[in-house]
């Protein structure tokens, strides 16, 4: 089984290939003027490299949140637009949900940073409570407060394909991006 995951939560297109739930490829690029220009042209990279065709691909897995509210939307409607072309499944989480997911702890506080502030998850018996975002001064008075913070965390690879397995397929038009952090406007 050939799976796409993709990844734009970030200033990164994050590709990765998987054969059998193994890492086939793995693809980044980062420093770029716009991100809607390099999306196609870096799948039909990993592609290439990974030797498969477009038609060789099996399911979509796609990070739908939280992050850029462009990049989001580039990387979920690339995905939408493969799973529905070729009528395959596809499954979508929140960056925060996967980084949770290789935590063993069940009341944990995931935290992600970003340019002016930070995105949080809390979780109780392994059930999401809530998700927010916090500007820089807001998080430093929150988290000195917490004990079970898992701040920083670096993803390990072989956790995406290990989580993606455990999601339903959803429908392509039920995947949408996940916007935690409210745009300037909606804040005043």
């Amino acid at each position: 089984m050939n799976v796409l995951y993709i990844d734009t939560h970030d200033k990164e297109i994050n590709l990765i290939i998987f054969q059998n739930n193994k890492i086939l490829t793995n693809f980044s690029l980062s420093n770029f003027k716009h991100q809607s220009e390099e999306m196609l042209n870096s799948v039909n990279k990993v592609l290439l490299d990974s030797k498969l065709a477009i038609n060789d691909l099996n399911e979509i897995w796609v990070i739908n949140g939280p992050g850029s509210f462009t990049s989001i939307r580039i990387g979920i409607t690339v995905a939408k637009t493969l799973a529905y072309c070729l009528n395959i499944p596809i499954k979508s989480s929140t960056y925060l949900e996967l980084l949770a997911f290789q935590i063993d702890n069940p009341n944990k506080i995931i935290e992600m940073p970003e340019k002016n502030g930070h995105f949080i998850a809390e979780y109780e018996n392994n059930k999401l409570l809530s998700q927010f975002y916090l500007s820089k001064t807001d998080y430093k008075n929150y988290s000195q407060t917490k004990d079970n913070l898992f701040e920083n965390i670096k993803l390990d690879s072989t956790i995406i394909s290990n989580y993606f397995t455990t999601l339903e397929n959803q429908n392509c038009f039920d995947v949408n991006p996940i916007y935690i952090k409210k745009i300037g406007v909606l804040s005043d």
